[in-house]
């Protein structure tokens, strides 16, 4: 029936479990301070970025983030964790911050890319030794973008 078709390919997606459903949990990126944390994008119904411990495996938090986290950049000169997003957070950015030290911390940014409300999938990268400068990227763009990362916004859109 049509009814056992829909569960076999429910169950198989990981979504139903015989008598109930479930919400699935993927993790879409990790990336390291090196000394302290692993940091983990995560979306199981809520998407959030996981703080693991290096030494010990203990989550000590997670910070709530765009809808669709998946990219992550570790930034050593500000200690901070870049999150690339397919879809926009609650201020329509592509791109949201969160603090590496203090997990609790959420840094308000409204980076966009694109004049519409569609996905965007792309990259960020992020080094010291660019300075305070960052390069997202977005696969319906052949550019690359720049970002004043202390400043939190577009330099130059595209070259």
């Amino acid at each position: 029936s049509q009814d056992s078709m829909l569960e076999q390919g429910l169950t198989s997606l990981g979504l139903f479990l015989g008598s109930g459903w479930r919400v699935r949990c993927d993790c879409y990126d990790v990336v390291s301070d090196r000394e302290t944390y692993v940091f983990a994008d995560t979306a199981r119904g809520v998407a959030k970025i996981n703080f693991f411990k290096i030494d010990t495996g203990n989550i000590p938090g997670a910070v709530p983030t765009c809808e669709s986290p998946n990219d992550l950049d570790y930034y050593s000169l500000r200690d901070a964790v870049w999150i690339r997003c397919r879809d926009q957070n609650k201020d329509g950015s592509y791109l949201n911050v969160v603090s590496a030290s203090r997990l609790s911390s959420d840094i308000a940014t409204n980076i966009i890319f694109t004049d519409d409300d569609v996905s965007s999938r792309g990259y960020v990268s992020t080094d010291p030794s660019l300075g305070d400068v960052g390069y997202p990227t977005d696969r319906d763009s052949p550019f690359l973008h720049k970002i004043d990362l202390s400043e939190r916004k577009v330099m130059d859109d595209g070259w």
